[in-house]
C-alpha cells in the first residue's frame, strides 16, 4: 500500500511576494511595450496617421518605453538576490542584497556532470535584461527618441533571447525533446500572459494622448490601433492557454475538484483564472460590440463619431482589464508548491496521451481561430481604407478646381 505524504502549503515571505511580483510586472511591461510598439503602433502611424499624430504617440510611446525600462531595471536585481538567497540555507534577503553575496553565488563550482552552474546562466539573463533597461532608459533624453523604432525593435530581440535564456542546459543529460519542451511550457506561461498585460498597460498610458489627437482623423488611427492590439493579444492569450493548461495539468491534475476548493494552492489558481477570464470576458466584449461598431462607423467616413467612439469607450475598457492583469501577477508568488502536493499526490506527473492530443486539439483550434481573425480583421481594415479614399476624392477634385 503507498504511503501518502501531504505537503503543507508555504505561504511566500514578504520579499518573496514583493521582488517576484514586481519582477514579473516589470518584465511583462518591458516586453508588452516593445512588442506593441513595434508590432501594432509603429505599423500604424506609418500607414494612417498624419504628421502631427505621428510626433504625438511617438514621443508619448517613447516615455512609456523609458518608464518601462525604469521599472525593469529596478525589479531585476532584487529579483536575482532573492534567487541569491533561496539558494543559500540560513541566509536573510537582505544579506542575499549584498554584491558580494552575489558575487560568491556566481562563483559557485559547477556540480558533477555539469558544464557550468546553473545559475550562471540566471545571472547573465538579468545581465541582458539590465542592458536592455538601459536601453529603453536612454529613450528619456530627446534627441534619442528620433531612434524609438530601431530602439523599440532591438527590445524585442534582448527581450526574447533574455526570456529563453534559463532553457540552456547545462548538463548534457538535459540534452533531449522532454527538458526543453517541458522548460519551454514553464517559460512561455508566464512571459505571453506578463507581454499580454505589459502591452494593456501601455495601451491605456497612450490613450492619455487622446486630447492632443484631431477629431476627424485621431478615430481612425485609434481604430486600427486596437484592431491590430486585438491581434497581437489573440496570439498572446492562445500561448497563455495552452501553456498554462499543462501546467495546470502538473499543478491539479487528477485532483477533485473538492480537492482544489480545500487545498490553498487550488483557491489561488482559481483567483488567478477567475481574474483571467474576467479580462478575456472584457476582451470579448470589445470584439463582439465595440469592434463591430467600429468598423460600420469607419465604414461610413464619419470621423468624429468614430473618434468618440473609438476613444471615449475602449480606454475604459482597457483601464479595467489593465488593473485586473496587475492583480494577475499580484496572484502568482502566491502559487507555491500544487495542489496535488497538498493532497499527497505525485508532484509532477507526466501528461498522459489525452491530455497531450487535448493540448494539441486546444492549439489547432486556436491558432485557427487566429488566422481567421487577422483575415477579417484584415479585409475590414482594407475595405475601410477604400471607402476613405472613395470619400476623400471629391474634396480633393473641389481643391485643385
Amino acid at each position: 500500500m503507498a504511503i501518502v505524504v501531504e505537503v503543507a502549503y508555504a505561504y511566500p515571505q514578504l520579499w518573496r511576494i514583493l521582488t517576484k511580483s514586481g519582477y514579473f510586472l516589470s518584465t511583462g511591461l518591458a516586453g508588452g511595450s516593445v512588442l506593441f510598439h513595434t508590432f501594432v503602433l509603429r505599423p500604424v502611424l506609418y500607414r494612417t496617421a498624419s504628421e502631427s499624430e505621428r510626433r504625438v504617440l511617438r514621443n508619448r510611446s517613447a516615455v512609456l518605453l523609458a518608464i518601462a525600462g525604469t521599472a525593469l531595471l529596478l525589479a531585476t536585481y532584487p529579483q536575482f538576490a532573492g534567487k541569491v538567497t533561496r539558494a543559500t540555507k540560513g541566509m536573510a534577503f537582505s544579506e542575499g542584497l549584498r554584491p558580494s553575496a552575489v558575487w560568491d553565488y556566481l562563483q559557485t563550482a559547477a556540480p558533477k556532470n555539469a558544464w557550468f552552474f546553473s545559475g550562471v546562466t540566471a545571472g547573465l539573463q538579468a545581465l541582458i535584461y539590465s542592458l536592455g533597461a538601459l536601453l529603453l532608459m536612454s529613450l528619456f533624453l530627446k534627441p534619442v527618441r528620433r531612434q524609438v523604432d530601431k530602439i523599440a525593435g532591438i527590445g524585442v530581440a534582448v527581450v526574447l533571447v533574455a526570456a529563453l535564456f534559463l532553457m540552456v542546459p547545462s548538463r548534457s543529460a538535459d540534452l533531449e525533446p522532454a527538458y526543453f519542451a517541458s522548460h519551454l511550457v514553464t517559460t512561455l506561461h508566464p512571459y505571453a500572459g506578463g507581454f499580454w498585460i505589459g502591452a494593456l498597460i501601455v495601451l491605456s498610458g497612450l490613450a492619455l494622448s487622446r486630447r492632443q489627437l484631431s477629431q476627424d482623423t485621431g478615430g481612425l488611427v485609434w481604430a486600427s490601433v486596437w484592431q491590430r492590439f486585438s491581434i497581437m493579444a489573440q496570439a498572446c492569450v492562445t500561448v497563455l492557454l495552452v501553456s498554462g493548461l499543462l501546467e495546470a495539468w502538473t499543478a491539479v491534475g487528477s485532483v477533485s475538484i473538492g480537492d482544489i476548493l480545500s487545498t490553498t494552492y487550488g483557491k489561488y489558481l482559481l483567483l488567478k483564472v477567475l481574474l483571467v477570464f474576467s479580462i478575456l470576458g472584457l476582451g470579448a466584449f470589445n470584439e463582439a460590440v465595440l469592434l463591430p461598431k467600429i468598423a460600420r462607423v469607419r465604414a461610413a467616413g464619419d470621423g468624429r463619431s468614430l473618434f468618440h467612439l473609438v476613444l471615449g469607450h475602449f480606454p475604459k475598457v482597457v483601464l479595467i482589464e489593465a488593473v485586473l492583469g496587475v492583480g494577475v501577477l499580484a496572484v502568482m508568488p502566491f502559487l507555491n508548491g500544487s495542489a496535488r502536493e497538498e493532497v499527497g499526490l505525485e508532484a509532477d506527473p507526466p501528461p498522459t496521451g489525452g491530455v497531450a492530443l487535448a493540448m494539441v486539439l486546444l492549439f489547432v483550434a486556436l491558432l485557427i481561430s487566429f488566422v481567421a481573425r487577422f483575415q477579417i480583421q484584415k479585409a475590414i481594415e482594407q475595405r475601410a481604407v477604400a471607402v476613405e479614399a472613395t470619400t476623400r476624392e471629391p474634396v480633393l477634385t473641389e481643391a485643385t478646381d
